[in-house]
């Protein structure tokens, strides 16, 4: 069976060839590190002397640069690593005498593992080295958080005063509308224990709901009632309005087209939980959150529903700015169906002014 030369002939052949390239321009010092103590003498680095010439102005290098210098630079230091790697090869196979064949897969293992190990240092200093626009992205991030957080833990403090104030808002309404109602009742029996009768005051709010009509004949009709309501008004479209004298004479004009009358809390409170939608920005969207209402109406001190619903009831001072904020109300068609859209409501008909009827008309069409 053949066997592996002793390390002993490897390390003459080796230092054969180092003692070549003594004369040479190429010089050889021991001076690196090496791995571990046998293997000392046999770690070298190789230099290159650049020669020199003397003159008389003193001591000149050399002008024309030799491509041995750059070899040397690139390529000295790999032939020293994988020299360190044979020769601790070669004293591995001399301790155990290893058969040839296995020589083969020896090398490829020495060699795969030198190469694995210069990787991993490679890949663990790439590692530590961080752009800096990386860093600058994690300090941008990190303030981000920190505003959002702040911003959360504001948000949550306001909600807090905001629930007690609102809870308290809506049972002073609440109070108030009770006393409205027994104030009703009492001056009604007052008037008939008198032998009379009690009338109502005249009610402050309208609700108008259109029937009929086309789009191109109704568009002078409906900007001489409300030109930010009706304009792009469609079927079965309603909204409020504020009862005055002008209210009345514009709304003799499109009798023929639309109807509507006086509507109750109940009402007015169902259609804006139900179908209410507010404008934000020139968009539609839903009253489904208090912050809502408060971000379109807070700085007319209208901070919640119950206080949009008191103001479209009560006609209050900011009735305007809360009916602009609501979107008209797109209710379906009536249930049962209509009895005769050309005919006015006193002659068995649904056109015109029904008064308190318009109540029941919003059960079955909300």
């Amino acid at each position: 069976m053949l066997t592996a030369q002793p390390c002993s002939k490897a390390a003459r052949g080796l230092e054969h060839c180092c003692n070549q390239f003594i004369d040479s321009p190429l010089a050889i010092v021991d001076n690196a590190p090496s791995l571990n103590s046998t293997r000392a003498s046999s770690f070298l680095l190789l230099q290159r002397r650049r020669p020199v010439r003397e003159s008389g102005l003193g001591v000149e290098r050399g002008r024309n640069r030799n491509p041995n210098l750059e070899f040397s630079a690139v390529f000295l230091p790999l032939i020293r690593f994988y020299t360190a790697a044979f020769v601790d090869l070669f004293v591995r196979l001399d301790r155990v005498r290893m058969p040839l064949f296995c020589m083969k897969s020896e090398i490829r293992v020495c060699l795969g593992s030198a190469f694995r190990t210069g990787r991993g240092m490679a890949a663990e200093e790439a590692k530590t080295v961080v752009p800096e626009s990386v860093l600058k992205k994690r300090k941008r991030e990190e303030q981000w958080a920190l505003e959002k957080r702040k911003q959360i833990e504001e948000t949550r403090k306001m909600n807090r005063k905001n629930r007690k104030l609102i809870f308290q808002r809506a049972e002073a309404y609440a109070k108030e509308y009770e006393k409205q109602e027994k104030e009703l009742v009492k001056l009604k029996r007052e008037a008939r224990l008198k032998g009379g009768f009690y009338v109502c005051p005249e009610a402050k709010l309208l609700f108008i709901i259109r029937i009929r009509g086309y789009a191109f004949l109704l568009l002078i009709a409906f900007v001489i009632i409300c030109p930010s309501k009706f304009i792009e008004s469609k079927i079965f479209n309603g909204v409020f309005l504020k009862v005055n004298k002008a209210t009345m004479n514009m709304l003799r004009r499109v009798e023929p087209y639309v109807t509507y009358g006086y509507p109750n809390l109940k009402s007015v409170r169902e259609l804006i939980y139900k179908r209410g939608y507010g404008k934000l920005q020139k968009q539609r969207i839903p009253l489904t959150d208090n912050a809502i209402i408060e971000q379109g109406l807070g700085k007319h001190g209208i901070i919640c529903i119950e206080d949009l619903i008191h103001e479209i009831f009560t006609v209050g001072p900011h009735f305007k700015e809360a009916n602009n904020f609501l979107w008209p109300f797109k209710l379906k068609a009536p249930l049962g169906g209509l009895k005769k859209k050309r005919n006015h409501y006193v002659e068995g008909g649904d056109a015109g002014n029904r008064e308190n009827y318009i109540n029941e008309m919003i059960r079955r069409m909300n």
